[in-house]
C-alpha cells in the first residue's frame, strides 16, 4: 500500500508540477508577438496546481517516511520526517520545492497589474519546483562527475516534457472551453495558438529523444538491451516508448494535417466545426498518452533499473 501511494504521489506531482512550469511557458510562447492577449484563466489554473502540487509534496515526505520505516502511513513520526528532510539531497530538493511554490503563489497574485513578469516569475519557480523532481528518481543517485550526465539530462528531460504538458493542457483548455463554439473568432485563436507552438514543439520532441537515449544508456545499459522484456523496469521501459510514439504521431498529425486544414477553412470563411472537433479528439488522446506516460515514469521511480540492479 505504501509504493502504491508513492507512487501516486509521484504521478500527482509529475502532472501539477509540469503544468506550474509549462503552462507559463506556453502562454508565453504562442503569444509572444504580444498582438493580442493570451486566453483563458492561466493563472488559475497554475494557482490550483500549485496548491495541489504544495499538498502533494507533504504527501509524498509522509509516504517517503513510511516508505523507509517500514510502517503505515499513519504511524510516521516526527523523527522520521525531519531525518528525511535533514538527512541530504532529497530533503534539500523538497525544502526548494516548497519554496519556489510559495514564490510561484506570490507570483501569481500580481497577474493583473504585472501579467507579463507574472508570467516570468511563475515560469522560472515552476521550472525550479518541477526541477527537483530528479533527486527524487534514479538520474541523481550517481555520485561525482559521472552522476552530472544523467542529472542534467534528466532535468532537460522534465523541462521538455513539462512544456509539452503546459501546451496541452492551455490547448485543451482553448478546444475544451466552449465545444458548440466554432464561430470565426474561436477558431482562428485555436489556430494561432496551435501555430504559434509548433515550432516549440520539434525542439521538445528532439530534446526528449536525446535526453532519452541517454538516460536509457546509464540507467539500462547496452548490455541490458537485449533482455528488457526480462526485466519489469524494461518491460515498463518499453510500454513508455510505445506511448510516447503514438504522442509523437498525434504530434505530427496536428501541426501538418489538422493544424492546417483548420488554417485553410478559415482562409475561405468555412464552417470550422469539423477542424475543431478533431483537433480536440486528437489532443484529448495525447492528454491521455501523456498521463499514462507519467504514470509509468511515477513506477520507474520504485523499481531498480537493470544498470542499477
Amino acid at each position: 500500500m505504501t509504493d502504491v501511494a508513492v507512487i501516486a504521489a509521484r504521478l500527482g506531482l509529475y502532472l501539477t508540477l509540469a503544468i506550474t512550469f509549462g503552462l507559463p511557458c506556453f502562454v508565453f510562447w504562442a503569444w509572444r508577438d504580444g498582438r493580442r492577449s493570451p486566453p483563458g484563466p492561466w493563472a488559475w489554473i497554475v494557482g490550483i496546481a500549485t496548491l495541489l502540487a504544495m499538498i502533494l509534496s507533504v504527501f509524498q515526505l509522509i509516504a517517503l517516511a513510511a516508505s523507509m520505516s517500514g510502517t503505515a502511513l499513519t504511524a510516521v513520526d516526527r523523527a522520521t520526517i525531519s531525518m528525511l528532510l535533514d538527512g541530504g539531497a532529497m530533503g534539500r530538493a523538497w525544502k526548494v520545492r516548497v519554496g519556489a511554490l510559495l514564490v510561484i503563489l506570490m507570483a501569481l497574485i500580481l497577474t493583473r497589474r504585472a501579467p507579463g513578469a507574472s508570467r516570468m516569475v511563475s515560469a522560472a519557480g515552476g521550472g525550479v519546483a518541477l526541477a527537483t523532481m530528479a533527486w527524487f528518481g534514479h538520474g541523481a543517485s550517481d555520485e561525482g562527475a559521472a552522476g552530472w550526465t544523467p542529472l542534467v539530462a534528466d532535468l532537460a528531460h522534465l523541462w521538455a516534457a513539462g512544456v509539452w504538458t503546459g501546451a496541452l493542457v492551455g490547448l485543451s483548455w482553448l478546444l475544451l472551453r466552449s465545444p458548440n463554439d466554432a464561430s470565426h473568432g474561436h477558431a482562428a485563436l485555436c489556430e494561432r495558438a496551435l501555430g504559434g507552438f509548433s515550432g516549440l514543439g520539434t525542439l521538445i520532441v528532439a530534446t526528449l529523444v536525446v535526453t532519452g537515449l541517454i538516460n536509457t544508456w546509464f540507467l539500462i545499459g547496452i548490455d541490458h538491451i537485449a533482455s528488457l522484456m526480462a526485466d519489469p523496469y524494461g518491460r515498463l521501459l518499453l510500454v513508455k516508448l510505445a506511448a510516447f510514439g503514438c504522442m509523437i504521431v498525434l504530434a505530427a498529425l496536428n501541426r501538418y494535417r489538422l493544424t492546417p486544414a483548420l488554417e485553410r477553412v478559415l482562409k475561405e470563411s468555412g464552417d470550422a466545426a469539423r477542424s475543431l472537433s478533431r483537433l480536440r479528439v486528437s489532443l484529448l488522446t495525447e492528454t491521455a498518452m501523456l498521463t499514462t506516460i507519467l504514470g509509468l515514469v511515477a513506477w520507474f521511480g520504485t523499481l531498480s533499473p537493470p544498470a542499477g540492479g
